[in-house]
This record gives structure tokens, sequence and C-alpha cells, in this order.
């Protein structure tokens, strides 16, 4: 062993009954040399790693190696798959019916193609090679549709340079199609591939070659090749010059029906290589391109669509992070703007070659790390890109950028080939690698104001806020209160005393200026009356009256107007009542109940027909009594 695998584990929980894979960073391997190209994440809530390895299998030679683990990135199984050849993983999905299906490349003095079926365990259920007579073939993605499996790549032929393909197999790995598409004067090469039922779209690079433009620029450019169900299309995107190459590494299929890239682009950005990502819409068109980097290289190797409609890329940056080169993985919003972004690795070289989105876009981003030696390196994010806390987050330098688009022809060179498959030799690899749990005490529960993102077993310390008035000035101050909830009540000083005469009533503290009323018995023309006076001698009306020998109140209406006059009234209660004038007879028309004085206005009911429709309308009437009579035609 050459070094201890360390894991943070984190507990399980269920969605849509399967579990989850958990947040980790994990480093597998040997004494050798050991790359990890491709993973995805299993129904059963675990991973399934492929690369390729020369630790174990036969010899020193480069064989397969597929690694299955649990939720939380310990070894299930692993093996190893060996030939003569040299064979590097590519592509790699699990099968509806269940098992696995793995896509290789061969080296032999020409490169050939594997498509190899394993069951739940990993062993060899049949394994094809597929060759279409090009020096150089490679594969990119591998998927699942109604028909089997489909592959898609890519091949260099002679006197015609590089070409894409895509292979559709049925579900026993027997050839049903194989169309290869390139062109005389062009030379391209595909990187990446989706496929979506019977649709695909691949990425690579592309740029045009030979006597037939000889003007052309010799620097790659961004190659789009797409089949949506009306034809196959084809596009390069640059900058029109020859100043630097521009290569899609990823795509993948869009919601709205177009496609999102990235790769990476000489052209623009901070300086070296730059990443890139592309959103096209279904018929190639650009809606929106951004660069990012810095000055050193940083280039994409894996894009996806997220479940919230954003997208998250990721790959390899050699500007931030820990030191040298290390994975980052940078998630945007649907137009391109940065929501976050972290690095993951060590103080070596941490260099990413794919990723996989999972449920509850959970990411998964695999290639090597070299602290020591070269071991398979996978990194095991959550939806905000966190793993076990040893990642960095960091901000690219970001540019918009429009890039020229130029549409390629048909080729009219599909090729159609098939070879019957071969046997290999399966090795099981001895070495194991060990996992050592760590577990970090804390609060696990988000909703406490001590929550710890990294505790891993809750040691029950969590603090869960008081919410209340916190401000020790306020008159409902709460001394247990830990966070302010904006109910704080204030004092507003003035007269609390609703008797004064200047009370006021939205003040909430009393201030001692309450005056109160008070009387004072003075004489005028009409005798001896009690005036109201801030310093009067008397504390009541009643007290003043009786010094002054003024008789005390008769209380009623004193105005002659109203209906209840009362002319023996001295004090006037409020009580005077006026007329309302109206029709006050019951049996007329327009009886009115609120009329309190009758002005003549009655009118008698008038029974008849009201409808001017009717053949027996009765103009003078105005109450109908139903006797209308319509003619009927």
């Amino acid at each position: 062993m050459k070094r201890l695998l360390l894991l943070m584990f984190l507990f399980f929980f269920v969605v849509s009954e399967h579990i989850i894979a958990q947040n980790y960073e994990a480093i597998y391997g040997s004494t050798g040399e050991d790359v990890g190209r491709a993973s995805i994440f299993t129904s059963d809530g675990g991973t399934l790693i492929l690369g390729n390895t020369t630790s174990f299998g036969i010899g020193t030679n480069c064989d397969l190696y597929v690694i299955k683990t649990d939720a939380n990135g310990s070894i299930q199984w692993q093996k190893s798959y060996s030939s003569s050849a040299q064979q590097y993983g590519r592509a790699v999905a699990e099968l509806s019916a269940g098992g696995y299906v793995i896509a290789a490349y061969n080296k032999y003095s020409t490169r050939t193609i594997s498509v190899i079926k394993l069951d739940i365990n990993g062993n060899i259920v049949w394994q094809k090679a597929l060759d279409n007579g090009s020096t150089y073939q490679d594969v990119y993605g591998i998927y699942e549709n109604a028909l089997g499996i489909v592959v898609g790549g890519g091949n260099s032929v002679s006197g015609r340079g590089g070409e894409t393909w895509r292979i559709q197999l049925d579900f026993n790995g027997t050839v049903l199609t194989n169309s290869t598409r390139g062109e005389q004067y062009y030379n391209e090469y595909a990187n990446g591939f989706d496929a979506s039922s019977s649709f695909y779209i691949l990425t690579g690079r592309g740029h045009q070659k030979g006597s037939a433009n000889p003007g052309a620029p010799w620097d790659y450019d961004i190659y789009i090749v797409q089949d949506l169900g009306a034809g196959i299309s084809s596009w390069t995107y640059g900058d029109g010059t020859s100043l630097g190459d521009d290569i899609g590494w990823d795509v993948k299929l869009t919601a709205d029906g177009g496609s999102i890239s990235t790769g990476f682009t000489e052209s623009w950005g901070a300086g070296g290589r730059d990443v890139f990502l592309m959103k096209l819409d279904a018929s190639g068109n650009v809606q929106w391109m951004k660069v990012f980097g810095g000055l050193l290289d940083d280039e994409g190797k894996f894009v996806e669509q997220t479940s919230d409609g954003n997208y998250v890329f990721g790959g390899t940056t050699s500007n931030y992070g820990h030191g040298n080169k290390d994975f980052f993985l940078c998630k945007v919003d649907s137009l391109g703007s940065v929501i976050w972004t972290f690095a993951y690795g060590d103080t070596g070289d941490d260099i990413m070659f794919s990723g996989e989105i999972g449920n509850i876009d959970k990411f998964m981003l695999i290639g090597t790390s070299s602290v020591n030696a070269t071991d398979i390196y996978s990194v095991c994010a959550n939806s905000n890109g966190r793993t076990n806390g040893c990642e960095m987050e960091f901000s690219f330098s970001v540019i918009s950028v429009t890039p020229t688009k130029t549409v390629w022809g048909t080729d009219r060179k599909h090729l159609n080939s098939q070879t019957p498959s071969y046997t290999s030799v399966v090795r099981i690899g001895t070495d194991t690698i060990t996992c050592i749990a760590v577990n970090i005490l804390g609060c696990t529960d988000s909703t406490a104001t001590n929550f710890n993102p990294l505790a891993i077993v809750d040691d029950s310390s969590c603090i869960y806020p008081i919410y209340g008035c916190t401000d020790s000035t306020a008159l409902n101050y709460n001394l247990l209160a830990t966070i302010n909830d904006s109910s704080c009540v204030y004092c507003v000083y003035g007269c609390t005393d609703s008797t004064a005469t200047n009370y006021n009533p939205l003040a909430t503290c009393d201030d001692s200026s309450c005056v109160m009323p008070s009387w004072e018995c003075i004489s005028g023309f009409a005798g001896w009356t009690c005036v109201q006076t801030p310093n009067g001698s008397y504390t009541s009306l009643v007290a003043c009256q009786s010094v002054c020998g003024i008789p005390p109140c008769v209380y009623g209406c004193t105005d002659s107007t109203a209906l209840n006059y009362n002319p023996l009234a001295t004090c006037d209660d409020s009580s005077c009542v006026y007329c309302v004038y109206g029709c006050m007879v019951t049996t007329q028309f327009n009886y009115n109940p609120l009329a309190t004085c009758d002005d003549g206005s009655c009118i008698p009911i008038i029974y008849g027909c009201t409808d001017s429709a009717a053949i027996n309308y009765y103009s003078p009437a105005n109450t109908n009594n139903g006797t209308c009579v319509y003619c009927t035609y």
C-alpha cells in the first residue's frame, strides 16, 4: 500500500428509495500508475469508477481498472481486465436491466474500440471489439437507449484527417448502425459525447486543411456535431484568427433543446489556456459564451445542467487551489453568472478527466493525484460543491466573448463496419485500500446557531435561536433572546392620563406633563358662572357650581330646531334628534322606513304590467303584478 485513504463519513439518508452517495474525497491505487477516467453514481447509492492501472494485471502493461464503492467511497470490489494490448478506459454506464457497460480503446499498432458488458459483480457478460479501419480510434461516451447501447467517439483516417462517429449496438453487443462524419478538407476530432433517446451531440476540435482552402488558419476551433432528429448538423466556433486553439472537451443536451459545452480556449481570456462555457440553441446559434481563468492554464472537462435550470462545470486549474494543479467545480446561473466555485486537491498535481451528476445534484469528479505517485483521485461533492471541508473557495476572472460560427457541410463518407468479439483475461487486484473513518464532533443541525457543516457526529452542543427584542433600551427587552425579531418597542413620551387636558393617546411613557382640568367661579353680565381654566380653584364642574350658587344642570336637548327639544334643559347632552324627511305612510309606493318627518311626497301603489315589451304594458303602473302578456310568433 502506498498510502491510506482518508474518507469523511456522513449519516445515510433515503431519497426516492435510494441511498445517496455521501460527501468525500478519496484516493485509490497502489504502487503503479492508476488513472481514473470516468465514473457514475450507481442505483444502490454507491459509485463505479473506470480507468486504467499498471498496479494490477499483467506485468507493467496498462489494463482496464474498475472499482465499485459504497455510498461512503469504501471499495466493495475492484477488478482489472487485461489483454495483450494496452487498454484505456473511457466511458461507463449502468444498464436498467442490471449490470454495467464500459467503453475503452485498445492500443495495438493501431487503435480499436472495446465495449464490455459486466454483471453487478464485475464479471464479463460479453465483450466486443469495434474497428472501422482507421489508424487512430478513441471513444468518449456510452449510453443506454431504447435500442440498446450507443457509443460515440472519433478517429483519424489517412488522407481524410479526423472524423467523428456514432455506433448503435443492441443489448447483446451486435452493431445495428455505425455512422462516421468527416470532410475532406477539414480535420476534426471528437472529445465529448452526449446521447438522449435517438438524439446525440458531440464536441471536439476541427480546422480546415489542404489545398482546397489554402488560406484557412491552422488552429483548432470548437467543433459541435448534433443530430436532434432533423438531420446531422455541424459547426465550429472560434475567434476567426489563428491566434490559438479552442477545443471542446464535454457537451450536454439541455432542457430547452439546445446544448452546453466546455473545454479550453487560447484565443480569449487572462492568459495561457482558459475554460470556456458556451450555450447554444437547438440551431447551433450562440446564446452566450463565458471564459474563466487566470494567468496559467485552466481546462474544462465536465459540464451538466442542474435540476434548478442552472449549469455546473469542472476541470483542472493551475491558478487556484492548494498548489500546482487542482480539480475545480463551478456553478453558474442560466446566463453564466457565477454562483460558487471550489478547488479540490493537494500540493501535487491533481488532474481531472471527467465528472458526473447524480440524484439531488450530487457531483462526482474523477482523475489522478500525484502527491507521492499517480493514483485515482475521486471527489464526491454535494449540491453546494462541498465535500469534507478540504475544498477551497475561489473566484475566476470571467469575461463574455462572441465567437465566430462556421457552418460545415455534409461529408457523404459514412462508414459501416463491425468485427467479432474477442476474449480477454480478467485479473482481480489483490491489494486493498484501507479506509480510516474520521469522526468530527459538533452540531449537525443546520437550524442551530452553531451548526458545523463539517461535523459528522452530533455532540448535543446545538444552540437554537431565541427570537425577541435584544435592545436593552427597549420597553420589551428580552434578556434571553439571541436573535432580534424587530419587535422592540421604545418610549413615546407624553401625558398618558386620559382625563388630562393634554392627554396624548400615542404616548407610551408618562413624562409628568399632564394638565388636569379645573374650574373657577367668575362674575359676568349674566351673573355668576363657572369657567374651565388651567389653574382653577375647583377640580369638578359640580363643585364650582355649588359654591357659585348656580343650580345643577338639567340635561337634555337644548336645540329648538330638534324634534326632541327640551325647553327646561340647561345643559345639552347631545341627545338632539333631527328630521329625516320622506314618505312615512307604509302603504305607499315610496315609503321610507328611516323618515321621521313626512314631507308629503307619498306616491300610491299602482299595479299593472311594467314591462314595455309586453302587449299589455301599462305605463302608469309602478308595481308589476305579474300580468304581462307577450306575443307568440
